[in-house]
């Protein structure tokens, strides 16, 4: 299952040669290649497919034999053309040192195809045939920079949809300072360094240091992303979280979020004790009081 190599290492996209062995319905023996690419392949696409490690975008060279495949070099092989010119050219120089003519040496050497076993276990009605086939497979990795299209912007978080095919999601903590957002319904901005407005409410948009709507068009960081299989329904699930920042930018927002938490905390803390030290002040003053009556 290794990839096969790429010229762009830092690519997130890949592709693997994959072997599996499935069952194939009495009714699709007439033709096991068709049946197998709509029963088995077909539904892997844009779906979490743990083999390939990543989500399968596309399939190809799909392969069936009776035998596991053995592992393939990384190097490319010669193409079949060429195998085919190289193997005429030495049956033709064999030929003229025996003195058999092309057409007899062609007739002589022709191969008959193989048939394709199938493997029946115990009673189990549906045959078995290994299928090899190269997907092409979308691997997020953390810390990769790509460029998606803005799809939904609210207060807390926005989020955008790279490939017109995988949401990512980018919480207001990883966005830049110098953004605001403006709330369309109540007419006020409110800006990641305090201002007017509570940021909190309808319809809106972000705007950028200087005022401007964002652009649909982002470039973003992968922070994290998780990747599971339901084995129950088949399909995969997948969550991207991104940011706006560098990670040294995200490390210093992070500080000064949890600065900023700390002091909310202490200040409110502070408050209750005061407001509970005036209450039992209070008491003990109406306490006196009474007993002076």
């Amino acid at each position: 299952m290794a990839p096969i190599s790429d010229s762009d290492a830092d690519s997130l996209f890949r592709l693997e040669r994959i072997s599996q062995w499935i069952s194939l319905p009495p009714a699709s023996l007439s033709n096991p290649l068709p049946a197998l690419c709509a029963s088995f392949f077909s539904p892997l696409l844009l779906t979490y497919y743990p083999p390939a490690g990543g989500i399968v975008l596309a399939w190809q060279d799909i392969e069936l034999s009776d035998e596991p495949p053995t592992p393939q070099p990384q190097h490319p092989k010669p193409s079949a053309s060429r195998k085919t010119s190289q193997r005429a050219s030495k049956r033709a120089a064999a030929d003229a040192e025996s003195g058999i003519s092309e057409s007899e040496g062609e007739d002589g050497e022709e191969e008959q195809e193989k048939p394709l076993l199938l493997k029946v276990v115990d009673e189990y009605s549906a045959p078995f045939v290994w299928a090899t086939a190269t997907l092409l497979v979308f691997r997020p990795r953390k810390n990769a920079w790509v460029e998606a299209h803005l799809t939904t912007q609210t207060a807390t978080h926005i989020t955008l949809s790279y490939l017109n095919a995988f949401s990512i999601s980018v919480l207001r903590n990883h966005m830049p300072r110098d953004w605001s957002w403006c709330d369309s319904s109540a007419g006020g901005a409110f800006s990641m360094t305090g201002g007017q407005g509570s940021g909190v409410g309808g319809e809106g948009y972000w705007m950028d240091k200087e005022g401007r709507p964002v652009e649909r068009a982002i470039r973003l960081r992968i922070r994290d992303w998780d990747a599971r299989f339901e084995a129950k329904g088949g399909r995969g699930f997948l969550r991207i979280e991104g940011s706006l920042l560098e990670e040294a930018e995200e490390r210093d927002a992070g500080e000064r979020w949890e600065g900023e938490r700390r002091t909310a905390k202490a200040k409110s803390a502070l408050k209750a004790s005061t407001s509970r030290a005036g209450a039992q002040e209070g008491g003990r003053a109406n306490a006196e009081a009474m007993e002076a009556d």
